[in-house]
């Protein structure tokens, strides 16, 4: 779109959505689709289910896609067999419902997929000392809160009200997995995964064609604080 923005933070190493089947179903991996109702929101049937699909050697015409909303009740209902999910919310609100379910991740099936993202333009990037007051606040809320997480909990509760502590707890749970990286710079990302998604959304027509991926991410600021020990 040519709007000037950039990724300065990279939270979730892998996307936030997925997909759910019951256990029953005999549905558990993506192959397993043909021939089934599978759910897509917002109107869009979104490029990391076409490319499961494709993993498989199945098209969307294998399956019956089926226009769905928010609530995992019409799943629960048997509105539909496969329904697409935010990894860290619905599991845990279907299965408290009394459902056993298996849930299916997009990148489980080598789909690249990125999650949490924290995005800033060109001119905010300039200043550079306030991305880092940013990024210092930012990294070290997210280490207390992994290192804290009950606490954290009963923070979030007092503004939250009427919030099941479990479920909070899931979503935490949830997202900081999903942060984790081998070298434990959380936040940081490789240009690799932002290259395999930027081909993705090429190759299923999301975006018109290749984008450099210098001109999609900038964690030059956050790799500096991780180099200075800013976090330790």
């Amino acid at each position: 779109e040519g709007i000037p923005m950039r990724a300065i933070a990279l939270f979730g190493q892998r996307g936030d959505q997925g997909y759910v089947s019951m256990a029953d179903s005999g549905i558990a991996t993506p192959a397993d689709f043909a021939g089934h109702s599978v759910g897509f929101k917002a109107g869009v049937v979104p490029a990391e289910l076409i490319a499961m699909l494709a993993g498989a050697s199945l098209t969307p015409d294998d399956v019956n896609l089926v226009g769905v909303g928010f609530d995992p009740r019409v799943f629960m209902e048997g509105g539909v067999d496969v329904y697409p999910v935010f990894l860290n919310n619905e599991p845990d609100t279907i299965r408290s419902a009394g459902f056993d379910i298996n849930v299916i991740d997009p990148a489980d099936f080598g789909v690249p997929t990125l999650g949490v993202t924290y995005l800033t333009n060109d001119e905010t990037l300039a200043d550079t000392d306030l991305v880092e007051r940013f990024l210092r606040a930012t990294m070290r809320a997210t280490y207390w809160i992994e290192n804290h997480r009950d606490e954290a909990i009963e923070i979030t509760l007092r503004y939250a009200e009427g919030a099941d502590p479990a479920h909070q707890r899931y979503l935490l749970d949830t997202d900081i997995a999903a942060a984790q990286r081998a070298d434990g710079r959380i936040g940081m990302s490789d240009p690799a995964q932002w290259s395999a998604l930027i081909d993705l959304l090429v190759q299923y027509d999301v975006i018109e064609g290749p984008v450099e991926v210098d001109r999609v991410i900038d964690q030059s600021v956050l790799q500096r604080l991780y180099e200075e020990g800013a976090f330790e």
